[in-house]
């Protein structure tokens, strides 16, 4: 049977980093590949001969190129993406814009 590649896809503020490091290191019967390993996923994917993988990683503006490049190179993927309400993620994202120096209103973005 062909191993399934479960591809967690993370947007930012969705709680990614906290699923990459309290939830998926401690999943049983899935092999899950670290973020920090992905700059070499296609080794460590073909390093796992038996038994399904789990991929994570977080992505803001490459989020389309990333997941179509993977999507391209592997077999049996199936995304897991995770959203957050949409008034709660833009008042996250807003915040972080300001605390990196954006100084505009919220209509700014839009």
């Amino acid at each position: 049977m062909e191993k399934i590649i479960y591809f967690h896809v993370g947007i930012s503020k969705t709680g990614s980093t906290f699923l990459q490091q309290r939830v998926f290191p401690i999943l049983k019967n899935i092999h899950y590949i670290p973020t920090r390993k992905y700059h070499k996923i296609d080794e460590e994917i073909s390093s796992i001969k038996k038994g399904n993988v789990l991929v994570s990683r977080e992505f803001d503006r490459q989020f389309e190129r990333e997941v179509d490049l993977f999507a391209r190179n592997h077999k049996n993927v199936i995304p897991i993406i995770v959203f957050r309400r949409h008034d709660q993620y833009l008042a996250s994202q807003y915040r972080r814009f300001v605390k990196n120096g954006f100084k505009y209103g919220i209509k700014a973005i839009f």
